[in-house]
């Protein structure tokens, strides 16, 4: 779903869609690495996103952020 949805940004953006940001070995590299950065630092809180309207991810934010009740 990832490659879909970068697939269209780079299209909607008139890139080619040659660039690396949307080859599926690249984004494979991207998501080690950032469950690799996660992993060294387990008290960083993790905010799921998918299907979410960014209202609703803001909100998360606040809340762990102690500025929303």
């Amino acid at each position: 779903m990832l490659i879909k949805v970068r697939q269209a940004r780079l299209k909607n953006l008139k890139q080619p869609s040659s660039f690396n940001y949307a080859d599926p070995s690249y984004i494979s590299k991207e998501l080690d690495y950032c469950n690799d950065v996660y992993k060294q630092n387990q008290k960083w809180k993790r905010v799921f996103v998918a299907g979410r309207a960014v209202e609703e991810v803001a909100a998360d934010i606040l809340s762990l952020l102690g500025l929303r009740k």
